[in-house]
């Protein structure tokens, strides 16, 4: 470089201004401009091993690297491939394996300067189309270095069937489309993988389940308390109380009352009072005091008192208009002959007193 430039010096003035075009030339000094995007996924809820039914929720970071010659990444929209059979956005579709849940599921907090973004799809709850395409209601910068992300987006997905081992998963920017532009003329084609794995095929034969947490099978069939709680309870309320409550209040109060007050009380209320007025005035005021006294309290005590208490009260309704027995035997009764010898005496009393008052005059 220096011969050269003595080479020139030698020729003149049209040598040094050669040598002071070449030193000033901007070809020597070229820009270098970059655009690279920042995006991370997780799944922040949901089975470590998935069967047909789980939802899991996903989350995507996103912010900026480095950006030479600029200093931001503006995000227009964000792709989520559900299923793919194959790397990248977009991806080929590996079928009816994942559902998107629909926009109603969408967290975030991402926001422009003060104002929220609110992010919306128009993907119904289904598996197609497999793309979701998250808009955000005003696009938002990311500045550069923002390595850890500045904000990020949640939704749900549920698994509807099981591709084999595990499903594959992307989300990220298109280049084309212009999803995530640098404010030096860039656009980033950033893009992220991600994978469900899925429970293994178990055996139900032998009763065996996948444990979701580990992904294995586990469990084994055990019969025996399967028939234990169908024979027990059958049996036990059903006879217990049917026989029990029918015999017993039945025949009790039917025998008991019948036969007790029917035969007690039928001759001995009826004798007391029929004897006793019968003998007593007849000898009492005729005979003299030495038959009176002697037979009469001896005979009617004995019969009145006996009778008359014990069954009065209770047969005295049912048997008054029954025939009564005849008198006892030992009753104070009076034979003819006796009756004669004291009408006899009584006429021969008679005829003494007549005599004595006659003696008297």
């Amino acid at each position: 470089m220096l011969k050269a430039i003595h080479a020139l010096a030698k020729n003149g003035v049209g040598g040094l201004v050669f040598v002071g075009l070449l030193l000033i030339s901007p070809s020597t000094v070229r820009a270098v401009n970059t655009c690279n995007g920042v995006l991370f996924i997780n799944y922040v809820s949901g089975p470590n091993f998935v069967l047909p039914g789980d939802v899991l929720r996903l989350s995507l970071t996103l912010g900026a690297d480095g950006v030479q010659g600029g200093t931001k990444l503006t995000l227009n929209r964000l792709r989520f491939e559900l299923d793919c059979a194959s790397n990248g956005v977009p991806c080929a579709d590996l079928g009816n394996i994942v559902e998107y849940q629909g926009d109603g599921t969408i967290t975030s907090d991402c926001q422009q300067g003060q104002t929220p973004v609110v992010w919306s799809t128009g993907h119904p709850i289904s598996a197609s189309p497999n793309e979701v395409v998250f808009t955000p209601s005003v696009a938002f910068d990311l500045p550069a270095g923002s390595l850890a992300g500045v904000c990020s987006l949640e939704f749900d997905v549920k698994v509807l069937a099981l591709a084999g081992s595990s499903i594959l998963q992307f989300s990220g920017y298109n280049i084309a489309s212009q999803d995530a532009v640098c404010d030096n003329g860039l656009a980033s084609g950033s893009q992220q993988p991600g994978s469900i794995a899925e429970c293994p095929s178990c055996d139900a034969g032998l009763c065996q389940f996948c444990d979701q947490a580990v992904g294995q099978c586990t469990g084994q069939c055990t019969p025996t308390p399967t028939s234990t709680p169908t024979n027990t309870p059958t049996s036990t309320p059903t006879n217990t109380p049917t026989s029990t409550p029918t015999n017993t209040p039945t025949n009790t109060p039917t025998n008991t009352p019948t036969s007790t007050p029917t035969n007690t009380p039928t001759a001995n209320p009826t004798n007391t009072p029929t004897n006793t007025p019968t003998s007593t005035p007849t000898s009492t005021p005729t005979a003299t005091p030495t038959n009176t006294p002697t037979r009469t309290p001896t005979r009617t005590p004995t019969w009145t008192p006996t009778s008359t208490p014990t069954n009065t009260p209770a047969n005295t309704p049912t048997s008054t208009p029954t025939p009564l027995p005849p008198p006892p035997v030992n009753a104070p009764t009076m034979s003819p002959a006796m009756i004669m010898i004291l009408a006899a005496c009584l006429s021969v009393v008679g005829l003494l007193g007549l005599a004595r008052r006659s003696v008297g005059k």
